[in-house]
């Protein structure tokens, strides 16, 4: 959407097939001419006659006749990518060879010579695998293998692939799926690895109707409903702006700009739904306009967002510089959120013509504005690209039992990340992604020098712990100790599946070494109290009590914790010599027959549950409790859910395997305020508005989340209020002030569904 100036540029209108094959093919040759005007229409013209020679009558699913296929292709690679004789006539004789085609690899060969024939032939034989499909780690590893020989195969498998998701619906559902699954999985990283942002987001757009059609109509409902609005928004916001800027940008430095609404793809908007944990209607850079200037004085991007500064409040923590810090694919440009009001926030991306040719063409526009031309070769040459393509090919040879979840990860791993290069004190390269850290460096040279790392020496200047992040050109030596080890929070400061998997197999080796001496603990005790008959049902008791989600972390922190091996004795000192006890109490009453200490103790570790693990403790949504509330906490499966006393259902909890009521009290919870739902019901709805509208008025510790108003019935307003409260008192409050004598008002506290 194009929101300055009015009178926009010529907009290139994309060919529509299915004609008849002669009329077809002048519509394309024209577009290419369009494109091009050094266009070979000559060689198109041939190609384009063995493409129809090939299929004949044949039809795609679709209905339509199956030479237009390749004529869609090629027309999506001259739309996005740009135009390229060898590349077209490629993406016009993809299909030729196979499926009964009169025309062999020689015939080709002698035709349109030896660079086109290897791309057909390459796209011949990825087609082979594709259709083949030998179990999935080794179809993988082929298809990509195959990709990564040209990139011009590489392209017009991402544009065959694109117009094979625009026509998905007429497969059945499960090729559908399966074709969804592959293009999230290959074709969508690629797309990005190239910089191909359009292509990108519409192959997820595409994929993501397939594989979740429920979320995707959900999102586009809402768009759609609020199409107008968000034009009109967009409008709004730039109306101050534009004279600003032509003030700025036309009188100040001559340079043309132009101004376009953007709306976030729909993938997109699902994944920022996920990620920031909020609805649509709350994300600050779901509509957008991006500020492309004719220059390529980078510094105006940033002269620009000042501008716009001077009319609107910057966001904070929304400021990102793709100009000073490109990511990987070549992208560049500023992207800033700016607050028009409390609810209206637009995010403004600025960049130059360049730029922007960059961030929509990709690798194929970097080359055209480097030598006047889209050049394959050039782009094969470009030592990034050939490190890329070498090191993912490397590690699928040298590699072949990996599954498909692991070809995954270091494919999408090598195709969305830069790299460093580090180097040891005797001048051996190790190429890490960017973010390493000390500590990746060191597993890369050995496991043993990774498990042991302390710190190291940087430059043969200055000391650093393990979890530094290194730069190019480091020279790094590792210092050792033995004395050292890996634990969990190690996992969060590296980056490499090498470094991750080492510390994964010593951490799991070390927690079964631990496990298997706590058990042995806990065995000999019961051996040395006579009870080995009752060992299993001890040992699940023991777990609840002492709240532990399973016997492996129970028996874990027994070989650490000295204060819980004196306790388990203790107990099992009480059970021995209260046999009788034993026998005729249930686990449940037997606990308030304990010994002071231990009763103590088992206090002590639920409150320091309560206090360590405040995602874990619940409040039941069937009764809502609050602080101070008469309640109980049930404790299963490494969670506490607390409900109030009065609630029908916990009842039906506490019939659960391995459920217990723990001890509790409201000090445990750091909680400030707690969600509580109050339904009002009266013939007097005037008198109740006016009575909350007073007490909110002179209240600060209770906040209205939301009010459903209900339909009237014999008579009888009711009122649902969803309110955040600080304790029971403020409910109190609200009762005194709603309720009396003559008002003929009810109260009843609910929860989010029925009691």
């Amino acid at each position: 959407m194009l929101l300055y100036p009015k009178h926009k540029r010529k907009k290139v209108v994309l060919p529509r097939y299915g004609q008849n094959p002669n009329q077809d093919l002048e519509i394309f040759l024209y577009f290419c001419k369009q494109a091009d005007s050094q266009a070979d229409l000559e060689l198109l013209r041939k190609a384009f006659a063995f493409n129809l020679n090939s299929c004949k009558e044949k039809s795609r699913k679709s209905g339509d006749p199956h030479y237009i296929h390749p004529l869609e292709v090629a027309t999506i690679l001259i739309n996005f990518i740009g135009f390229d004789n060898v590349l077209i006539a490629s993406a016009l004789l993809h299909e030729v060879i196979g499926r009964d085609s009169p025309f062999t690899i020689n015939d080709i060969e002698s035709e349109f010579g030896k660079v086109i024939t290897q791309i057909v032939e390459s796209i011949h034989k990825i087609d082979t695998v594709e259709h083949q499909r030998i179990g999935d780690a080794e179809y993988y590893r082929r298809l990509i293998l195959s990709l990564l020989t040209d990139i011009r195969i590489l392209l017009i498998k991402i544009a065959d692939r694109y117009h094979d998701m625009q026509t998905i619906s007429y497969l059945t559902p499960e090729k559908q799926m399966k074709f969804a699954e592959d293009t999230m999985q290959l074709y969508v990283p690629l797309a990005h690895r190239l910089g191909l942002a359009l292509i990108k987001s519409e192959l997820e757009d595409f994929a993501f109707k397939v594989l979740d059609r429920q979320n995707y109509e959900a999102i586009t409902r809402k768009l759609n409903m609020s199409k107008r609005e968000r034009e009109n928004k967009l409008q709004e916001f730039v109306k101050p702006l534009i004279p600003k800027l032509e003030s700025k940008l036309k009188e100040e430095y001559n340079v043309s700009f132009e101004i376009h609404g953007r709306v976030k793809h729909i993938y997109s908007i699902y994944n920022k739904t996920l990620l920031r944990g909020k609805p649509i209607e709350e994300l600050y850079d779901l509509i957008g306009i991006r500020i492309i200037l004719d220059t390529d004085n980078e510094n105006l991007c940033y002269e620009v967002l000042e501008t716009i500064a001077e009319v609107y409040k910057k966001i904070d923590n929304t400021f990102k510089d793709y100009i000073k810090n490109p990511k990987p694919n070549g992208y560049q440009s500023l992207h800033q959120a700016f607050q028009v009001s409390e609810l209206f926030n637009v995010e403004v991306q600025v960049r130059t013509r360049k730029m922007d040719e960059i961030a929509e063409r990709g690798f194929a526009a970097h080359y055209r504005y480097k030598s006047g031309l889209v050049s394959a070769d050039s782009i094969l040459m470009d030592p990034d690209f050939e490190n890329w393509t070498n090191e993912v090919r490397k590690l699928l040879l040298e590699n072949e039992e990996l599954s498909d979840s692991k070809i995954f990860e270091a494919f999408n791993f090598n195709l969305l990340s830069d790299k460093i290069y580090v180097l040891t004190p005797e001048n051996d390269v190790k190429v890490l992604p960017k973010g390493a850290t000390v500590l990746d460096f060191a597993y890369s040279v050995h496991t043993d020098l990774g498990n042991h790392c302390l710190g190291a020496k940087i430059d043969n200047k200055r000391t650093c712990g393990p979890f530094e992040k290194l730069s190019n050109g480091n020279i790094v030596q590792i210092l050792y100790s033995e004395r050292v080890e890996p634990d969990e929070s190690w996992l969060d400061h590296v980056v490499t599946s090498k470094a991750k998997d080492a510390i994964k197999k010593y951490l799991a080796q070390k927690r079964q070494s631990l496990i298997t001496s706590g058990k042995e603990i806990f065995s000999n005790l019961i051996k040395e109290y006579k009870l080995s008959s009752k060992e299993n049902s001890i040992l699940s008791e023991v777990k609840n009590i002492f709240l532990f989600p399973d016997s492996d972390e129970f028996f874990m922190e027994l070989h650490n914790d000295t204060e819980l091996q004196q306790n388990i004795k203790d107990l099992l000192a009480f059970i021995s010599s209260n046999e009788s006890l034993t026998k005729t109490l249930k686990w449940k009453t037997l606990i308030n027959k304990l010994p002071t200490k231990i009763k103590q103790y088992i206090e002590t570790r639920v409150k320091n549950f309560f206090e360590k693990h405040p995602e874990k403790i619940d409040f039941a949504i069937c009764c809502l409790p609050v602080r101070n509330d008469d309640a109980i906490a049930i404790f299963q499966n490494d969670s506490i859910k607390i409900h109030r006393k009065e609630c029908t259902n916990y009842a039906e909890e506490l019939k659960k395997i391995n459920t217990r009521i723990t001890n509790f009290k409201w000090d445990y919870i750091k909680q400030e305020k707690f969600l509580t739902c109050l339904k009002i019901s009266s013939p007097k709805p005037d008198l109740v508005l006016s009575r909350l509208t007073l007490f909110f008025s002179g209240i600060e510790d209770a906040e209205i989340k939301r009010i459903i108003k209900e339909e009237e019935q014999d008579g009888v307003f009711s009122l649902t209020l969803f309110l955040l409260v600080e304790d029971k008192s403020t409910i109190e409050k609200l009762k005194s002030q709603l309720l009396d004598s003559s008002s003929e008002i009810t109260i009843v506290r609910k929860g989010k569904r029925r009691d």
